[in-house]
């Protein structure tokens, strides 16, 4: 594959099929962009095996072909490059890339196009035509309703229904319900319904929603809130779970349990040689003797807590009957 295209044109597109890459995904592939030559324009296509983005490029094409391509490498480069011709060639082995504009130039170990999930012919099925403007609007009259806890997974979505030349889209999370119709260009060939998978929408229209770092007094640290301009929230802490605050989460409730444990090791450490030093007699002749300094009760109050009841430490009598753990103490009267 040999081509040659503008630099503007070919970040554009990486950032339409962006959406559609995989961030952690145990298919590696899905992570790559397929990078190919269609009718004398150069095709760009990504896929997180849930959605599927393809986006065709303006090219000057010298040889047909096709490649996978790291989207990330790919986008990264691209984007550093100043506004002008980019040379893309792919090797004698087909397995990397090329790329020469101006001072720059990057070589990008690819992959095997054969490999790449299928993108799905958007010509089959039944067709709709709708202007984006009055698509964007539809959507930004229902999004909000949708659910964003996936305990009923297909309230997440927002359902699409396509009749004549109407579409009707609605959207609800069991408390909220919103319905909005818009016209379409063509009727369509006959009635069809379908669900449209939904996500943590950030920026909508002019509309900025927050995210949130908030205590937990429960469990200590922080939980993360999603926060409407209207002030609403939705703890979304369950639902991060890929990405960089994804990892972050994740590492935090590892060394919860990390500290937990090691807690415990040191506690339980204490005990036993407390256990056998008091065996042994001293050489100023004393005996029953602590090597550690004794293990203490200690009581907090929760946060979270409405009431005035509080509890009192006190000094542990019998240290074998310690289990070294937390406990949680209610009062129901």
């Amino acid at each position: 594959m040999r081509l040659s295209c503008l630099q503007e044109n070919l970040s554009q597109g990486l950032h339409v099929v962006g959406r559609a890459v995989a961030t952690r995904t145990t298919l590696p592939i899905t992570q790559h962009v397929l990078v190919s030559t269609d009718g004398g324009r150069l095709k760009l296509s990504a896929t997180n095996l849930e959605i599927a983005i393809s986006t065709w490029v303006g090219a000057q094409i010298e040889e047909e072909g096709s490649i996978t391509i790291p989207e990330r490498l790919l986008a990264d480069f691209v984007s550093s490059l100043p506004r002008s011709a980019i040379d893309i060639a792919t090797t004698e082995q087909g397995r990397a890339v090329e790329l020469k504009s101006g001072r720059g130039e990057a070589h990008i170990n690819g992959g095997d196009p054969n490999e790449f999930p299928p993108i799905p012919s958007v010509g089959e099925g039944t067709v709709a035509k709708v202007a984006p403007d009055v698509l964007k609007e539809a959507i930004h009259q229902v999004v909000f309703a949708a659910a964003v806890e996936d305990s009923r997974p297909v309230l997440t979505g927002i359902s699409v229904e396509l009749d004549g030349d109407k579409m009707k889209l609605a959207a609800a999370d069991g408390f909220r319900l919103a319905v909005h119709t818009a016209t379409l260009l063509e009727p369509v060939s006959e009635p069809l319904t379908v669900i449209i998978p939904g996500g943590l929408v950030l920026v909508d229209g002019q509309n900025a929603h927050r995210l949130e770092a908030v205590p937990d007094p429960v469990n200590g640290g922080a939980e993360i809130d999603h926060v409407l301009p209207s002030g609403v929230r939705t703890r979304i802490t369950s639902k991060l779970t890929s990405g960089e605050m994804g990892g972050i989460l994740e590492g935090r409730q590892e060394l919860r349990t990390l500290k937990s444990k090691i807690d415990r090791f040191a506690a339980s450490l204490a005990l036993q040689v407390n256990l056998v030093h008091r065996q042994g007699t001293g050489l100023d002749g004393l005996s029953n003797r602590d090597f550690f300094d004794g293990l203490a009760v200690a009581t907090e109050r929760n946060a979270a807590n409405t009431g005035g009841a509080r509890v009192t430490a006190s000094s542990i009598t019998d240290p074998t009957m310690l289990t070294l753990d937390k406990y949680e103490v209610r009062f129901t009267g």
